[in-house]
């Protein structure tokens, strides 16, 4: 069952997300300030985390660079009632949404479940990895271009050097016999995977 964790200060809030997404076969976790978020959020392997902007004691936004720890980008949506478009522009890579509230219990869902879609590509990651025999470094970094990180941003995310990134990727791509990067993203994303949690 996918975990969700949602950082929120409003009870009314947290009661009806709580009780949409557990009627949808989700598992939730509640976090109300940013201190009990940083406690919690290394507590469990969280499938999506939903984060509200404003909290009693500070920025859900500053809580992102240890949600990144745990759980991708692509796993993390902000939502809040006083979305600016500051915070759009600054957050826009740090998170895969950024949704005003309120929502209602259609829209969560749906949110919640591409979110969680992050873990059948991961499985995909994995699962390719092992059949091409990607090491550890390798899989890492073909794990980050699925994800839509650029080398640049790898290099940062792996702190490594670009020629480190260079010679991962020519590695990968002798061992999955393909010529470009694009074209072992693709192989990946066209993957089924048997699911590796069962």
């Amino acid at each position: 069952m996918p975990k969700v964790l949602i950082v929120d200060d409003d009870e009314g809030t947290c009661r009806t997300y709580g009780r949409v997404l557990r009627r949808a076969g989700f598992e939730v976790g509640f976090a109300s300030t940013v201190a009990s978020a940083r406690n919690k959020i290394g507590q469990s392997p969280w499938n999506a985390v939903l984060v509200d902007l404003m909290l009693p004691d500070g920025s859900g936004a500053d809580l992102l660079p240890e949600i990144h720890r745990f759980v991708l980008p692509s796993q993390v949506a902000l939502v809040s009632a006083y979305v600016t478009a500051d915070q759009v522009i600054l957050s826009h890579r740090e998170v895969a949404a950024i949704v005003p509230k309120p929502m209602g219990a259609d829209s969560l869902v749906a949110l919640v479940k591409i979110l969680t879609q992050t873990d059948s590509v991961r499985n995909n990651v994995e699962y390719y990895a092992t059949r091409c025999h990607l090491s550890q470094r390798e899989s890492e970094l073909l794990q980050l271009a699925v994800d839509g990180v650029d080398n640049k941003q790898a290099v940062e995310r792996m702190r490594c050097l670009p020629g480190t990134i260079r010679s991962l990727w020519a590695r990968i791509l002798k061992k999955t016999g393909h010529r470009s990067q694009r074209d072992v993203i693709v192989d990946v994303l066209k993957l089924e995977a048997p699911s590796l949690m069962s």
